[in-house]
């Protein structure tokens, strides 16, 4: 962080999106949760451990919002299908990132009932986490503290 304020200009801006530890679905789906993302991820933040570093680091929070609508709303999905005994964590999620193969497709097609179930869970989870501002994502927008 200390890097980059020295490379930023002074009317520069740095957004910083990384997954919300303090979010509603960590907390319900637990080691489940898509987005802890092992072992890529290997620190969390919540609000307050973010702002926190960031405001250390001598920048100015200009905004928070928790809201991702593709990250969240695939993230619940996701997290609820790593709660399936038996299924592969993650499993849906990479065989959106494969090749498009004719089993592949055949198991994605498996998975459609099972995402329309859960869909509707999403959404809900979705607009409830907007308003409480606990959604899966963790968006901050800072600036240079020039004080």
């Amino acid at each position: 962080l200390a890097e980059i304020k020295r490379l930023m200009g002074q009317k520069g801006v740095l957004f910083i999106a990384v997954p919300n530890f303090g979010s509603a679905q960590r907390r319900v789906f637990g080691k489940n949760w898509f987005h802890l993302d092992l072992p890529r991820h290997l620190f969390h933040f919540d609000v307050d451990s973010l702002c926190g570093r960031l405001e250390k680091q001598g920048f100015e929070v200009r905004s928070i919002t928790t809201f991702s609508l593709d990250q969240n709303l695939f993230g619940f999905l996701q997290s609820a299908l790593n709660c399936i005994p038996g299924v592969a964590n993650n499993h849906f999620y990479r065989l959106l990132q494969a090749d498009l193969t004719f089993r592949s497709a055949c198991i994605m097609f498996l998975y459609a009932p099972l995402l329309l179930l859960l869909f509707p869970f999403a959404i809900i989870e979705l607009v409830v986490s907007y308003f409480l501002q606990t959604g899966a994502s963790l968006i901050v927008r800072v600036s240079k503290d020039d004080r």
